[in-house]
């Protein structure tokens, strides 16, 4: 039988100000590290890559909530997947903006292919989803 413990010794780690930031920002960059991996993986494939665009389209972090409709059994390419999820999401912005009135050019409207919205989008930062631009006094 074991002997019941006749004393108790505690041990504390204090830490300075900056060791605790460092700290807190490992503890940070491990939880991100844990949320971003798989996703990262899941993205690599294909079909990984078709969940990620169809819940980036019905919760509407694409501008517009759309259901992105892909068809079944093809053999697509990762760029002809992004070309295909554009014209998808433009066709949803239009419809939107058809529905709520909104008039002007809408964001990435250079062109149906995926590249050519994101040049747009990256050398025009000052846009908006659903509003027109603004005028220029």
């Amino acid at each position: 039988m074991k002997r019941k413990p006749d004393q108790v010794i505690e041990y504390r780690i204090s830490l300075q100000d900056k060791q605790a930031e460092q700290l807190d920002s490992l503890i940070g960059a491990y939880q991100l590290n844990r949320v971003l991996t798989p996703i990262v993986t899941l993205m690599n494939d294909v079909t990984g890559m078709v969940v990620f665009l169809s819940i980036v389209a019905a919760t509407g972090l694409a501008g517009a909530t759309f259901a992105f409709n892909v068809r079944t059994g093809a053999d697509l390419a990762m760029a002809e997947l992004l070309d295909l999820f554009w014209v998808q999401r433009m066709e949803a912005h239009e419809k939107q903006r058809a529905e709520t009135g909104a008039t002007g050019p809408a964001a990435g409207q250079t062109g149906s292919k995926f590249w050519s919205g994101i040049i747009y989008n990256l050398t025009n930062p000052n846009w908006s989803w659903f509003e027109p631009p603004p005028q220029e006094p």
